[in-house]
């Protein structure tokens, strides 16, 4: 998993499963897709740390 794995899908927050990033890959093509993050990740902050992460990549 990469940071910029991190999308925001219709205003839901997920994570896409896909062989774009460096030393990803799938199964079948029919396996990408955007998984939305789970309440408790949500809760826990997961979203909001990748968010700092890619702003200090960006920097």
């Amino acid at each position: 998993m990469h940071l910029d794995d991190f999308v925001t899908e219709d205003g839901i927050a997920c994570i896409r499963v896909s062989a774009d990033g460096e030393g990803q890959s799938l199964k079948t093509d029919a396996s990408a897709r955007a998984v939305p993050v789970h309440r408790k990740l949500l809760e826990r902050g997961l979203v909001d740390y990748a968010e700092i992460m890619l702003r200090h990549r960006e920097a």
